[in-house]
C-alpha cells in the first residue's frame, strides 16, 4: 500500500460551529431560476484561490498553502487535498468566473470580526464560492488556525456537489436498477462500476479492474441503540459483514479493516451534508493474508422507524496511481443514495 503508517483518532464534531463570536457563517444557497447558467469548469479536485494584495504578500499565504495542500491521511501516500490555482484579486478575470470551486480571501478594515460565507451557483452550475474576510492579518491567522475544519469542509462539500451532479447524468443504469430492486434505494455509481454481487441485505458493485478499481458496498444491520456512538462497534460490524461477503481468492482470506498493533486505522466523525446526518468513517482496508489493500470511506445512517443502520461504503484498489480523486468520486456516489418512496 505504501506510505507511512500512522494512527488515526476519533473526532466528534458538534452540531454548531465553535467560537461563534469570532465567526459568522453566511449561506447563500438560493438558486436563481430565472437565468440559465453555464456549466462550471475545472479539473477534479481543482480549487481557485483568489487573494487581495495584502493577503497575497503576507505570511498568511503559508497557512493557506498548508491548509489546501495538506496530504489526505486516509490514502497513506502524499496526495494533497486540492489542486490549487492561485490568482490575485486584481487579475481575477471572466475566464475564472465559471470555475467550480473558489476560495476568496481578503482583508476588510470595516469588519469587527472575520466573516465566512458560502454561495452556490453564482456564475455557473454546479459551483461553490467560499469567501473569507477579516479586519486584519492577525484575525485572519487566528481564524485559519481555529476553523480549518469548517473551511475545508465547505470547499470539499462543493467539490462533492460537482461530482454528484455529473453522476446523476452519467451513471451505471444496471447497478441503479439492481440497488433499487434489491435494497429499495436509488444510487448513482460511476459507469465503469458494473458487476454486482448480492447477499443478505447486502449488495456489492465493482468495476473488476486491476488498477483504478472502484467499489460500492451497501448493507443494513439492526441498531442496538449504541453502535452509532461507538467506533469500535462500527469497525466490528464492518469486519463481520466483509468477512462474510467479500472473500479473497484463497481459503482464509477476506477483506478487513487494516490495523497497527491491534488498533484499526480509521477516523470517525459525526457529519451533516445537505440536511442528512450520518457517521463518517475513513480508513484503510486490506485482505487478510494477502498484500492487497487501499483506502475506504463509509457512511452510517440511522433509520429510527425501522431500528436499522444503513451502511454505504466506497473502497479503492489502485496500487500504482493516485487515489484522491477516485475516493472522492466514490464519496459523491454514496451521497446520492436515497430511499425509494
Amino acid at each position: 500500500m505504501g506510505g507511512k503508517v500512522g494512527m488515526f483518532k476519533f473526532v466528534r464534531l458538534t452540531s454548531g460551529l465553535p467560537l461563534l463570536v469570532a465567526l459568522s457563517l453566511v449561506s447563500c444557497g438560493g438558486k436563481d431560476r430565472s437565468a440559465v447558467k453555464p456549466q462550471s469548469k475545472g479539473l477534479p479536485s481543482e480549487l481557485l484561490l483568489v487573494t487581495d494584495r495584502a493577503v497575497g504578500e503576507s505570511d498568511v499565504m503559508d497557512s493557506l498553502n498548508a491548509l489546501t495542500q495538506e496530504n489526505m491521511a486516509e490514502v497513506m501516500q502524499p496526495e494533497p487535498m486540492f489542486r490549487v490555482l492561485r490568482v490575485s484579486k486584481r487579475n481575477y478575470a471572466r475566464r475564472h468566473m465559471t470555475m467550480h470551486t473558489k476560495l476568496f480571501v481578503t482583508l476588510d478594515a470595516s469588519l469587527s470580526k472575520p466573516m465566512m460565507g458560502v454561495a452556490h451557483d453564482v456564475s455557473a452550475t454546479p459551483q461553490t464560492e467560499v469567501t473569507l474576510s477579516a479586519p486584519n492579518l492577525q484575525e485572519l491567522r487566528l481564524f485559519l488556525s481555529r476553523h480549518k475544519r469548517e473551511l475545508t469542509d465547505a470547499l470539499l462539500d462543493g467539490q462533492l456537489l460537482v461530482r454528484m451532479a455529473d453522476l446523476r447524468k452519467h451513471h451505471n443504469a444496471h447497478v441503479y436498477n439492481e440497488v433499487r430492486k434489491y435494497m429499495g434505494l436509488s444510487v448513482f455509481v460511476p459507469q465503469n462500476v458494473c458487476a454486482v454481487k448480492r447477499g443478505k441485505r447486502f449488495l456489492w458493485a465493482g468495476s473488476n479492474l486491476q488498477e483504478r478499481d472502484l467499489n460500492v458496498v451497501i448493507y443494513e444491520f439492526p441498531d442496538d441503540g449504541s453502535v452509532m456512538r461507538s467506533e469500535a462497534k462500527l469497525v466490528e460490524k464492518r469486519d463481520s459483514v466483509m468477512k462474510c461477503n467479500i472473500p479473497g481468492e484463497r481459503k482464509g482470506q477476506w477483506m478487513q479493516t487494516s490495523r497497527v498493533d491491534g488498533n484499526p486505522l480509521v477516523v470517525c466523525r459525526e457529519r451533516c451534508f445537505e440536511g442528512r446526518r450520518f457517521v463518517e468513517m475513513r480508513g484503510m482496508w486490506d485482505v487478510r493474508n494477502a498484500p492487497i489493500g487501499g483506502p475506504f470511506i463509509a457512511l452510517f445512517s440511522l433509520d429510527t422507524a425501522r431500528h436499522t443502520v444503513l451502511a454505504a461504503e466506497g473502497f479503492v484498489y489502485s496500487p500504482s496511481t493516485g487515489k484522491r480523486d477516485l475516493l472522492r468520486l466514490l464519496e459523491a456516489s454514496l451521497l446520492t443514495i436515497k430511499k425509494q418512496k
